[in-house]
């Protein structure tokens, strides 16, 4: 399940991204959010894993943070719940698992360690959206 909470970031990326009028990005990017919405999820429980998305400081780049579901009986304390360890979503528990990014790498953002992006790849020639944590 994927939650967006950069409701304006993330329209202005997607906006951004179709007015290039690029297949290969625009299907990078729609790959790139599916894959986030699936992340950690299975169909027996669909709700298993949440994953929220927050904008980053590289351009087209998130945030993202992965919630796993605790066990129905689990009461987390409430010094867990301030300190960001757990979580309440559908009216169920979740326990912070990873968090990383989401990082674009393309024309104007390459990923070679320099800025804006300050990552690196193992493929930099590739373009798209790929996870860090």
């Amino acid at each position: 399940m994927l939650i967006v909470e950069c409701q304006d970031y993330f329209k202005k990326v997607e906006e951004e991204v179709h007015a290039t009028r690029d297949s290969e990005l625009i299907t990078a990017f729609n790959n790139a959010m599916v894959h986030c919405h699936l992340f950690g999820c299975d169909w027996e429980e669909p709700f298993r894993a949440v994953v929220e998305l927050h904008n980053d400081f590289a351009p087209w780049s998130f945030f993202f943070v992965e919630w796993l579901v605790c066990k129905p009986e689990y009461k987390p304390s409430d010094e867990e719940v301030r300190n960001g360890k757990c979580k309440e979503f559908f009216d169920k528990w979740y326990v912070r698992y990873m968090h990383g990014g989401l990082i674009y790498q393309g024309p104007k953002c390459p990923a070679d360690g320099s800025f804006p992006s300050l990552t690196v790849s193992l493929d930099p020639t590739r373009i798209g959206w790929f996870m860090h944590t």
